[in-house]
């Protein structure tokens, strides 16, 4: 199954824009899923896809996120099935992120 690795340049003003000040936030969206996972420390956030999610956000003086393509990968099967795990018991418990440090449980 392919995947694609972005990375989302988030400016929170045009000054941090004009110094190069941004948050990169890199997210790993799997197509034929509709989903899009990013990862923080250790805990992975599930986003449902829409058709802006990797489009360029502006306001009227700056462009607060750019989104950068990359690569696309493939993924393996047990990598499918973490993520399918993830979105079902997303769907189940009604949350969209998860901890995902050793002492979770939640990737066993």
């Amino acid at each position: 199954m392919k995947a694609e690795i972005w990375e989302l340049h988030l400016s929170y003003s045009p000054i941090d824009l004009l110094f190069g000040k941004y948050e990169i936030i890199k997210e790993l969206y799997i197509p034929l899923l509709n989903y899009s996972f990013n990862f923080t420390y250790d805990t992975v956030n599930l986003i449902k896809y829409n058709e802006n999610r990797y489009k360029s956000n502006s306001y009227c003086l700056y462009q607060n996120v750019k989104p950068v393509l990359i690569k696309t990968i493939d993924l393996d099967a047990e990598q499918i099935a973490l993520y399918k795990n993830l979105i079902s018991k997303s769907h189940a418990l009604g949350i969209h992120n998860f901890d995902l440090s050793p002492s979770s449980g939640v990737s066993k």
